[in-house]
């Protein structure tokens, strides 16, 4: 089947379907095509219907909605029930999509954060010098003491080519 590309509405305000012979005015607001005129006859409009409602009677096949922009198909069970089935997941399931890819966005930024952190853990772990490095007072939270993340757990002397561990006794000194 044939395809119909609306044209850039900066260029054209009214455009024909050459395929179904309607016509269509961009309208802006609401920024869409809508339907002026539809065309009655040929074989391609009675295949396909354009229209804010589905049609009645005749063969179409496809009912195009020009308010919602969504294409419907018409569909017949064994028992002669007819009801207009949409051919593509509703727009409304991409917003529930752009919302997960939202979550997403967060949780990675999370662990990023994460991430950059247990780098610089790990990088504080050992510092390669010839003097000492600096050792930084305890944390205190709520009266509790922690050791200070600042300060490097080994030191490899590079002098006297030794690694040497901070070790912290019963009263405090290093």
């Amino acid at each position: 089947m044939a395809a119909f590309n609306f044209p850039d509405p900066a260029l054209q305000q009214v455009v024909e379907n050459p395929i179904t012979g309607s016509i269509y005015e961009w309208k802006d607001p609401p920024g869409k095509w809508v339907l002026m005129t539809q065309s009655g006859g040929g074989v391609q409009a009675d295949l396909i219907w354009e229209g804010p409602t589905p049609p009645v009677g005749g063969d179409h096949k496809l009912w195009y909605h020009t308010e919602e922009l969504e294409l419907y198909f018409n569909y017949t069970d064994i028992n002669g029930n007819s009801a207009w089935i949409p051919t593509a997941k509703p727009i409304t399931l991409l917003d529930d999509l752009d919302t997960a890819v939202s979550e997403l966005r967060t949780d990675l930024y999370k662990v990023n954060i994460a991430t950059a952190e247990n780098e610089n853990r790990i990088g504080r772990t050992i510092e390669f010098s010839d003097t000492a490095p600096t050792i930084y007072p305890d944390d205190v939270f709520d009266g509790v003491s922690y050791p200070s993340e600042l300060n490097y757990k080994f030191w490899y002397d590079t002098a006297r080519l030794e690694l040497l561990i901070l070790f912290r006794d019963e009263d405090g000194d290093d």
